[in-house]
C-alpha cells in the first residue's frame, strides 16, 4: 500500500531542484518508502507525532526526525 501522504509530500514532489542526483534520490525514496515501507519514513513518523514536517527532511533522515520529536 502506498503512503497516504505521497501526493502532497513536498519533498517527494519537489520539481524545483533539477539536480540529477537529487532526482535519482527521489526515485530511490519512492521505491523504498513511498510505495512500500512508508511507516518507516522519517517524514511520515514525524508528521504523525508533531503534525509538522520540514520540507527538506529526507525520508531516511530518522535521526533528525527523532531530534525534532524531542522538542
Amino acid at each position: 500500500m502506498p503512503c497516504p501522504n505521497m501526493q502532497l509530500c513536498p519533498f517527494i514532489n519537489n520539481t524545483n531542484d533539477k539536480n540529477e542526483n537529487f532526482q535519482k534520490d527521489i526515485i530511490k525514496y519512492k521505491e523504498e518508502f513511498c510505495n512500500n515501507n512508508y511507516k518507516k519514513c522519517a517524514r511520515f513518523i514525524l508528521g504523525n507525532v508533531t503534525g509538522e514536517v520540514p520540507d527538506d527532511l529526507a525520508p531516511d533522515n530518522i535521526k533528525t526526525a527523532e531530534k525534532l520529536m524531542k522538542r
